[in-house]
């Protein structure tokens, strides 16, 4: 494990960064405002984190499933510029909904997409009168890469539960999506292995609570 002092980052994620630090405050009983580092493919920056964090980041060259499934509802966004569209997997949870809800004020897209158990599957989830719809295991990878080419810059944020977190991390890494793990437990160093093998940038701190974000 690495302990990094200063993180570097790629530019264009360096500039979601301070959105996201406004956008977190809009939900303060869970939230705190400080720098969030998503990351993305573009030209890297330096920003500094708290030292007391520890993070695990591999830059590596992003790559694209060739399994390409049908999403059938419309994932544009009515703006034809979009530049930071994130995807929260987890939009059920108090975490999850409270990223949507700062994402959302803060002008980012929330690509109306989530993954939950099969029993959910199906299911529309509302929130900041967003219509973000759920789907299970079955079919996530098809969806997953679908979105991922509609949205070639998008970041998932990670809320789900420690049970999942390394199945998780194997599907974005298949797929080719940078991430957040905001979720906390699993198996770490497998973890840290599926990032580094798969070459996709990912966030991974010990503890993702407010006191870190």
């Amino acid at each position: 494990m690495l302990s990094f002092d200063s993180v570097y980052l790629p530019n264009q994620l360096w500039s979601t960064c301070s959105k996201m630090a406004s956008l977190l405050k809009a939900s303060s009983n869970v939230l705190r405002s400080e720098k969030l580092p998503f990351l993305s493919r573009s030209k890297t920056r330096q920003g500094v984190v708290p030292k007391k964090i520890t993070f695990r980041l591999v830059p590596i060259a992003l790559s694209l499933s060739t399994s390409i499934g049908t999403v059938e509802h419309d994932l544009r966004s009515n703006s034809p510029d979009i530049t930071i569209p994130i995807m929260v997997n987890g939009c059920t949870g108090k975490m999850g909904k409270s990223v949507i809800q700062a994402a959302d004020s803060a002008g980012l897209y929330v690509v109306p997409v989530s993954f939950d158990a099969e029993k959910k599957s199906g299911q529309t989830v509302e929130v900041c009168g967003k219509k973000i719809l759920v789907h299970g295991p079955s079919d996530r990878e098809s969806i997953l890469a679908s979105v991922f080419q509609e949205y070639p810059n998008l970041i998932m944020v990670d809320y789900t539960v420690p049970a999942t977190i390394n199945d998780n991390a194997e599907l974005y890494g298949k797929v080719g999506v940078p991430f957040v793990m905001g979720t906390t437990g699993g198996d770490r160093d497998q973890l840290y292995k599926t990032v580094e093998e798969s070459k996709v940038y990912a966030v991974i701190s010990p503890q993702m609570g407010k006191q870190v974000i």
